[in-house]
This record gives structure tokens, sequence and C-alpha cells, in this order.
């Protein structure tokens, strides 16, 4: 194998390698439906073109290149599964469905006669440039080439249009899509060149995956957390970084190889050493990127924490001097902004700590408390505003539980809860707080609190995310706009560091939630 195939057999076979890995963070972290799944056939036929090229360009028996060079077919495809992800994440299906099933009508024609006559599609292979074989195109793949680029331009123009009308989040997440898309299929279109005898080398054509399926599977999943510009440019940097240097380390054992062939005298400790050094280097460089991450969240965190503190002190310095002298009638007032500022110095403590919140010394002062007192308080709080909203609470004082825990994470679990649910309850609803315990045996005894609502409730396809980090419904973001997704995250790392459990059951929209929270007792 010439120097000039193995690279491009590894330069190709990197993108397969990521490709998969995509596709199962995909799996894992996007939600059920038409968005997901074709996001996911999108990325599959990548990674199909990608492996019949790379291995039909390899072979040396021209018919049996031919054939493997036919799955080159899903390029039909391609455009169309990602076009029908994109209008499934932004919710446009309906508008486009006429479209699609025309689009679908047209993709499956074309393949099934190309796949009746393969020779309309490609003839036998012949060796181009390097390759001891390489695509010859048969009297109709330009009817594949004609629907590609339609498609492709059809969809980039829908984009353009839409971005033109949106604001937001959603413009943002478009204009990313529509640069990951238009470069990422403007550089994998090298490939065809070559095909017609344009002697350019298709090797560029690997940029394909980092330029457009990295930052469009983070659009896809994560466009809301961060600014995605930042994370897009790291992603393709360490991507093109890690296979630079996997080529490096490549060719460098094929020379090693190829030098104790042909010069049996040459000591192979020495490019041995040389291929250590560079793993090494590789290993530094990935672990301080790392650490560069690492810092600047911790940096971002710290400077929240002190931008926030400072104004939250001179705010409850300023209401407790005013309380001295105020007329009765604003005391009240004076005690609510008391109790508002209380919260957000809680949730500015918890904010500064959310990243090291999966750490184990993320800190905790356990102590006996009393758990019942701290909701007795909580609920409390909830009363008064549930009255300006006509809201309905149901709830009897509890007597004393005991629990080994932090008072104040846990005073903080259960107002988000209770927060939450005066947040998503319309006017005229009901929430009810219901506490009971079980068990016999010594320190063998829990608690369970059980917090309805007849609130907005939450899809059934979104309740496994409910306590993903930053994650909100949809049908929650339009309800309340301010929530950041972060109170019930950190609430479940308080329950498990608790030896609890957190839970959550809605029946759907529009009908109610209920929070499930079980405590072990102490003595």
């Amino acid at each position: 194998m010439n120097i000039h195939l193995l690279i491009h057999t590894i330069a190709y076979s990197f993108d397969v390698l990521l490709v998969l890995f995509l596709i199962g963070l995909i799996a894992i972290k996007a939600k059920p439906g038409a968005a997901k799944y074709t996001l996911i056939m999108t990325w599959v036929c990548v990674i199909v073109f990608v492996v019949s090229h790379m291995l039909g360009s390899m072979v040396t028996d021209s018919e049996l290149s031919r054939k493997i060079l036919m799955f080159n077919l899903v390029d039909i495809f391609l455009p169309l599964f990602s076009a029908h992800s994109v209008f499934a994440l932004l919710e446009k299906n309906r508008s486009q469905r006429k479209v699609l099933v025309l689009l679908y009508t047209i993709a499956i024609t074309l393949v099934t006669i190309f796949v009746i006559k393969p020779s309309l599609f490609l003839v036998t292979s012949v060796p181009k440039l390097y390759f001891p074989n390489y695509y010859v195109p048969g009297p109709y793949y330009w009817a594949m080439l004609l629907f590609f680029f339609l498609v492709t331009a059809y969809f980039l123009v829908w984009m353009i249009r839409v971005y033109s009308a949106s604001n937001g989040i959603e413009k943002n997440r478009i204009k990313y899509f529509f640069i990951a898309l238009f470069f990422g299929y403007t550089i994998g279109s090298i490939d065809f060149l070559l095909i017609y005898d344009i002697p350019v080398d298709p090797l560029i054509g690997f940029l394909f995956v980092p330029l457009s399926v990295i930052p469009y599977t983070y659009a896809a999943l994560q466009y809301e957390l961060m600014s995605i510009s930042v994370v897009a440019k790291r992603a393709l940097i360490y991507a093109v970084t890690a296979a630079f240097i996997g080529l490096i380390l490549s060719g460098l054992n094929y020379f090693n190889t190829q030098i104790i062939v042909y010069y049996p005298g040459f000591p192979d400790w020495a490019s041995s050493i040389i291929l250590a050094c560079l793993t090494a280097v590789a290993v530094s460089f990935i672990w301080k990127k790392a650490r560069e991450a690492d810092v600047l969240k911790y940096e971002f965190m710290n400077v929240v924490t002190h931008k926030f503190r400072t104004p939250l002190t001179s705010i409850k310095w300023i209401t407790e001097n005013l309380r001295e002298t105020a007329p009765e009638n604003i005391k009240e007032d004076l005690r609510d902004i008391e109790a508002a500022n209380e919260r957000l110095v809680e949730l500015t403590s918890l904010l500064s700590n959310l990243s090291g919140a999966d750490d184990k010394s993320y800190e905790y002062i356990f102590t006996r408390i009393d758990v019942g007192a701290v909701i007795n308080r909580c609920v409390d709080e909830v009363v008064k505003k549930a009255h300006t909203k006509n809201i309905e609470v149901s709830f009897k004082k509890l007597p004393p539980f005991f629990i080994s825990g932090d008072e104040q994470k846990m005073k903080f679990v259960f107002q988000t809860l209770m927060d939450n649910a005066l947040s998503y309850t319309l006017a005229g609803g009901r929430i009810s707080v219901e506490v009971a315990s079980s068990g016999g045996r010594l320190n063998g005894k829990k608690l369970s609190v059980r917090i309805n609502d007849t609130g907005i409730g939450i899809p059934k396809d979104e309740l496994r995310y409910i306590f993903t980090k930053f994650y909100r419904a949809v049908n929650g973001r339009k309800t309340d706009t301010e929530g950041m997704g972060i109170g019930l995250y950190l609430s479940k790392h308080i329950i498990e560091r608790h030896r609890g459990k957190i839970s959550v059951e809605s029946a759907g929209e529009g009908k109610g939630t209920t929070f499930a929270v079980v405590l072990p007792l102490v003595e």
C-alpha cells in the first residue's frame, strides 16, 4: 500500500470512529422522536458512504470495487435525512410534509432503478491517481448528483428564509446548522471531482466529518447550554489535531516497518522512541486542553459568585435597616424581599458549586436535622405566594422527622420542588404535600414526601430528561421563561448524597406532576 493510500485510509477510518461515537451520543442524549431517528439515519448514511468509498477504492479487483462503491447510493438519502432531522428539530415537519413525501418518493424511485440496473449508476472501476480502483460513473449517475444538490440547495435556501423570520435561540441554532451543512457538503463533495477525471485528491474530503457532523450534532443536542461557536470550534480543533497526530503516528509506524524490511541493520528502538515521544506529546496536549476547560469553568463560577454575592449582601443589610424604622404596612413586604434575597444567596452558593456537584469533595455538613420542620417552613413560604395566584395548598403540619443531612441543602431541595409546583400550576389549581413514614427496624425507617400539583404537566417523552443539567421541558420554557434548568439537577444530587431517592411522575401535558422524595430517617 502506498503512503498516499495509507493516509487516505487512516483519515477516513478516523471519520468512521468519530461518527460512531456521535451516534452513540445521540442515542443516549436525544429525546425519542423523528428528529432523533432521522439524525441517526443521517450519520448512518455518512458511515456507509465513508466505508464503501474507503474499501471500494482500496481493492484491486475492479468489479468488486464497483460492487462496493454501489453502496454510495446512500448519498441520495443523506441530504434528505439531514433536512428531515432539522425540520423535526425546529418543529416544521407539518409545513414541510408534502415536500418530504415528494422527496422520499423520488429518492426511493432512484434507488430502486439503480439497484435493478446498477450499470446505470456505476460501471467497472478503473485506477485513478494513487487508487487501485475508483468510481466510473454510469450514464445516469448524474441523476443522483442532481437530486443530491437540488435537495441540499432547497434545504439551505429554506434555512435562510426561516433564519430571517426567527429570533433568539432558534436563530442561533439555524445559523450553525447552515454553516455546518454548507461547509460540510462543500468539502464532502470534493470526492465527486475525481469521478469525472478532475485530478483533485479526495483526501481533503475527510474533513466533512469534523466540519459538519460535530457542530451539527452539538447544535441538535446542546444548543441551549452555551455558545456553540466556542464549543464547535474547540471540538473541531481537537478532532483535527487528533486526526493529524494519528496520521503522523501511523505514518511513522509504516516507515518503521519499511526501514526494518529494507535496512535490517537499522536500530528498531530509534523509531520506537520517536513514537513514544509523540504519544506522550499527544496525551499531554489532550490533558492540557481538558485542564484549560476546567480552569475556565471554575473561573467563571468564581466570578459569578463574587459578582452576585456583593449586591445580594447589600440588599440584605438595607432591608434589615429599613425594617427597623419602616411602617407596619410595609414590613411584610420587606420580609418577602429578605426571603427572596436569602433564596438568591443560597442559589448563588449552589450555582458556584455546580461544576463540582458530581465530586465527593462537594462540601456537605451533615448533622441530625428535623426535616419535618424544614418542610413546614418551605410550605409556609409557598402558601403566601399561592394565595396571590388563587392556588389552593393542601398540607398538614408535620411532627419532627429526623435525618442525617445538610439542612441548607435539604431546604433548597424542598423549596425547588414547591416553587416549581407553584410556577407551573395555573390560577384555580391545587398543590398538595403528602408525607408518610415507613419501616420498622432501628434506622430502617424512611420518610416519603410527595408533592402533587394540577399544573401543566410534563410530556411523557421528556420525563427521563427532567433531572438533566440545564434541561427544561418545552411547555415549561413557555410557562416560566426565567428558569435555568439546574434546580432539579442539583436536587437529585443532594438527595442521592443523603442516601435517598427522587422521582417524577406525570400523565402528560395538562395533567399535573408529582415529585416523590424518599429519605432514610434516624432515631
